[in-house]
């Protein structure tokens, strides 16, 4: 635009007057003319394509990239939710029992949480995601297994435990006293999942050596079934 107001500018000021072309005839006629002119014009509608792609492209930066692939392994592992939010807490007799995805990213984990009356969430199941450096005694359970060190946590008393983040009771609509974690480790030492159980029953005991053996057993059916 600029070579062409130039241009036509000049064409005004001597053909223009001569012959008496409009001032936008002029700025035309720069325009057809000059060789500069249409190849600016070209690049200048290239830049225009890639620059626009790249603002087009910006929306990704917003957009939850891994959820198709969440919903899908969801599906592939509706079984294993199922089967360990009904029965995995009656093989230790806590009061709950949520296996947690590492997500590819590493640096968060999912589950599907099925709520209740009283709960936070809806009746039904839902996902939940959670950052896993925002929950210190996970991300502990998980970085000592990525070292290959034991990694299973039994804590009697979270609520005393400074590593515990409260806000986890936002997702279950509980107030959580003792927990029982142990990763699912696959090969090469790469974390998958967690195994985390809840409040050990009836209130005031605290998971056994036998529970723990009970969520080894487990995790390592997980990978079974994972894998």
């Amino acid at each position: 635009n600029l070579v062409m107001i130039q241009a036509g500018d000049l064409i005004d000021n001597t053909i223009g007057v001569t012959l008496g072309f409009a001032a936008l005839t002029s700025a035309a006629f720069g325009q057809e003319k000059l060789r500069g002119v249409r190849v600016l014009s070209t690049v200048s509608a290239a830049c225009g394509v890639v620059v626009g792609c790249l603002l087009g492209m910006t929306s990704l930066l917003f957009m939850d990239l891994g959820a198709a692939d969440r919903k899908k392994m969801q599906e592939e592992l509706r079984p294993l939710f199922e089967t360990m939010m009904c029965d995995g807490a009656n093989s230790v007799g806590a009061e709950s029992c949520t296996l947690w995805i590492v997500d590819s990213d590493g640096e968060h984990l999912w589950s599907k949480v099925r709520q209740g009356p009283g709960t936070n969430l809806s009746n039904d199941e839902s996902e939940v995601r959670i950052d896993l450096g925002a929950f210190p005694l996970r991300h502990e359970v998980v970085r000592l297994a990525a070292e290959g060190r034991p990694a299973i946590l039994n804590c009697e008393d979270v609520q005393a435990d400074p590593r515990f983040n409260s806000s986890a009771d936002l997702y279950s609509g509980r107030t959580t006293r003792s927990l029982l974690v142990a990763p699912v480790v696959g090969d090469g030492g790469i974390v998958l999942a967690i195994v985390e159980f809840a409040n050990k029953l009836p209130h005031g005991r605290t998971f056994s050596e036998d529970d723990e053996r009970v969520i080894r057993c487990t995790s390592r059916l997980l990978l079974k079934k994972y894998t």
